[in-house]
């Protein structure tokens, strides 16, 4: 759906998965006047759903390897963002 809102970001470390923000993008609490008409992501890194064969190793996480997907996630959200903000939502990160 198209919104003029700026969309929300949940973004969750490692170990846990997108599905920990279930309740926050449930159609009930998408009527709450602070997420109403916005479009809502839910992001955890690193996890598999990123890194198919398997989580990044420490020489990767390291060099910045969660920080780039991170960066560029975000980047893309904002060029697409009618407001050119993103509201983002972190923990354990």
């Amino acid at each position: 759906e198209k919104s003029e809102r700026s969309p929300v970001v949940f973004l969750h470390g490692f170990p846990d998965s997108p599905l920990m923000y279930k309740d926050y993008y449930s159609v009930k609490e998408q009527q709450q006047p602070w997420l109403k008409d916005r479009n809502i992501f839910t992001i955890a890194f690193p996890n598999r759903h990123t890194h198919k064969v398997s989580p990044p190793s420490l020489l990767e996480l390291a060099s910045g390897v969660t920080y780039k997907e991170v960066a560029e996630i975000f980047f893309q959200l904002i060029l697409s963002s009618p407001s050119k903000k993103i509201i983002i939502i972190a923990h354990d990160f």
